[in-house]
């Protein structure tokens, strides 16, 4: 007679593992929340955005830091951004060196209305690429892609460089000149400290601010 069939034992599920802790010093944590205070001074955080204890746990789970300054503090920042239900209301995080949809230029414009205020959202009517997207490196490379929206009863058409794992060239200054009105009191700036592209909506005057006490180099400048 065959043998009696015995069903395999089910596959064991392996426990889910914590991800690693680095718990902050006490000098570290007032690193962390002093770069955090100088955001909310500026509004580029805003007041009640985020608690302490939040920021820092967030800190001590990305990595084992030695110190902490305004780069570092961004990416803590970023990090949280992920885990939040809620965005931050004026500051945007955008992935550079990753696949590129043509999805993602009429994103980039949306999440630059949503952090100046603006209630509509931009909707794709054409996206066109001549050949294929570009690789980085390029000098002086060619417009190859042309994207129209229509925004607040309005259509626009910008022309800009589209890579296929970068940002969009040019698409992010010609959006800022669409979405800021010429009575803002607000402007667009860019971190031009961080390794990732992050836009913060602010007034020039509290970005001056904070600029002038992280050093002589301008931390945050107009896009």
């Amino acid at each position: 007679m065959p043998p009696e069939y015995a069903p395999s034992p089910p596959e064991r599920l392996l426990p889910d593992t914590e991800p690693p802790h680095y718990p902050l010093a006490p000098e570290l944590r007032s690193q962390l929340l002093s770069m955090v205070n100088l955001l909310q001074q500026a509004d580029i955080l805003q007041s009640g955005e985020v608690t302490d204890a939040a920021v820092i746990e967030s800190a001590e789970y990305t990595d084992a830091f030695t110190e902490i300054d305004l780069p570092l503090t961004l990416v803590i920042l970023g990090m949280l951004a992920e885990q939040r239900a809620t965005p931050w209301a004026r500051l945007a995080f955008f992935t550079d060196q990753v696949e590129v949809s043509h999805e993602d230029p009429v994103a980039t414009v949306a999440e630059l209305a949503r952090i100046s205020g603006h209630r509509d959202v931009p909707r794709q009517v054409r996206f066109e690429l001549s050949g294929d997207a570009l690789p980085g490196g390029i000098p002086d490379p060619p417009a190859n892609a042309v994207l129209e929206f229509e925004f607040e009863n309005r259509r626009h058409t910008i022309a800009f460089t589209f890579y296929a794992k970068y940002l969009p060239g040019g698409l992010i200054e010609q959006a800022v000149s669409i979405l800021t009105p010429p009575d803002a009191v607000r402007r667009f700036f860019s971190a031009a400290c961080s390794d990732h592209p992050v836009i913060a909506y602010a007034e020039p005057g509290s970005v001056a601010k904070v600029n002038a006490a992280l050093g002589p180099e301008p931390v945050w400048v107009p896009v």
